[in-house]
């Protein structure tokens, strides 16, 4: 577990459309959000979660750099997941990751065709 928060210029964003806005409070506590694992360990960043209000989307878990809104996991792990499934043999993926089930299906949240463009960009 690794305690993490953003910068304070990513701070109080919408987490639908990134607009600053003004707190709304303290959401339901911290989150967890499962990352790319290190040394063999299953690695989770934890951060405090609070609400915005948004003009356009109303009240709103805040933004947090690494993850996309409404994820259970990070960007880089979205990555890693799409380059394996589209790489990897199912067998492989599986084992590396069994979050995403036997079917391949996505984990919740997670944008595949978002996250295989954006490792081809990167």
């Amino acid at each position: 577990m690794v305690a993490v928060r953003p910068r304070s210029r990513a701070r109080r964003r919408c987490g639908i459309c990134g607009t600053r806005c003004p707190r709304f409070d303290a959401g339901a506590g911290r989150r967890r959000w499962r990352h790319l694992d290190a040394a063999g360990l299953k690695l989770y960043l934890e951060a405090d979660a609070p609400r915005v209000t948004c003009k356009q989307h109303g009240v709103v878990v805040a933004a947090v750099p690494w993850a996309r809104h409404d994820a259970g996991h990070t960007r880089d792990f979205d990555r890693q997941v799409a380059w394996m499934a589209t790489e990897c043999s199912k067998s492989a993926t599986v084992k590396f990751h069994p979050a995403v089930g036997h079917s391949l299906s996505t984990p919740r949240g997670c944008d595949l065709a978002g996250a295989a463009a954006e490792s081809r960009v990167a």
